[in-house]
């Protein structure tokens, strides 16, 4: 499986990452990197409410989006590493775009860690959110 990794990139309420690697003509977008945005309903998460993640997977040089990627974001509150993460599978909903709905249960700065899987190549990066009380 090949792995493509991203330097941190912070998302507070909603922007764009970037993930690279790319070679010449690749068979599957994930090696070339994608871009991967997001947008939050609320777009403040409060602490005890269900937050709704919008997730768009873009291929990065074409710009077209990426469907029937396995995605996963998974969330830790920084700093505690004692913490069980919450861990959210996306669910593709139309063509490159996935989303799903958890609720935050202490306030703070959450680490997610975001992972594309299709046809065996994996890319990931890492983003922020801050849940409000």
């Amino acid at each position: 499986m090949k792995k493509v990794r991203a330097a941190t990139v912070a998302v507070l309420f909603g922007g764009a990452l970037l993930l690279n690697g790319c070679s010449a003509e690749p068979q599957n977008p994930l090696t070339c990197g994608i871009n991967a945005t997001f947008d939050l309903t609320p777009k403040q998460p409060v602490v005890g409410q269900e937050t709704f993640f919008g997730l768009t997977l873009t291929e990065k040089k074409q710009d077209i989006e990426i469907p029937g990627a396995q995605v996963t974001l998974t969330l830790q509150p920084q700093g505690d590493t004692t913490a069980t993460p919450l861990t959210l599978d996306l669910q593709e909903v139309e063509t490159g775009r996935y989303t799903g709905t958890t609720s935050f249960p202490k306030p703070g700065t959450w680490n997610g860690h975001v992972t594309a899987e299709k046809d065996g190549t994996t890319a990931e990066t890492d983003v922020e959110f801050v849940a409000e009380p």
